[in-house]
């Protein structure tokens, strides 16, 4: 009688096996803070102008968030955390200088009709005594 217990064994310990197994099967580790950090910076940053006034330095950005998402998938921690850093860092370089062209332009357009209004308040008004136009 006690042999019709241990006729189950070979199966419940299969199942145990497997069940361990699975238990240990690794999951993805967490995706680092850096490279979503790195995503919002390079989405910033195509909004900021980037691909117009900085592509290099987006461009830069961009492949470097590409490998640190390989780097992650390759559960290579210590190099996804250091790529990510360094495609947000890259991103930020990018949207900091799209915004600065975009600043510098909208100087020049100010500048250039501050002239032209110059200009036309000089036509219009008459001439001071002494003043040799």
């Amino acid at each position: 009688m006690a042999n019709t217990h241990w006729r189950g064994a070979p199966r419940l310990g299969a199942l145990a096996a497997l069940l361990i197994a699975a238990g240990c099967a690794s999951s993805p580790p967490p995706t680092p803070p850096s490279l979503a950090l790195a995503r919002a910076a390079v989405d910033e940053a195509q909004r900021a102008g980037a691909a117009q006034h900085a592509p290099l330095q987006l461009r830069g950005a961009q492949d470097k968030l590409t490998r640190a998402n390989a780097a992650y998938q390759d559960e290579d921690m210590t190099a996804a955390v250091r790529l990510g850093e360094a495609a947000e860092a890259d991103a930020r370089l990018a949207e900091a200088t799209a915004r600065n062209a975009k600043a510098r332009q909208a100087v020049a357009t100010i500048e250039g009709g501050n002239r032209t209004l110059h200009q036309e308040l000089q036509r219009m008004s008459p001439p001071l005594p002494g003043d040799s136009r």
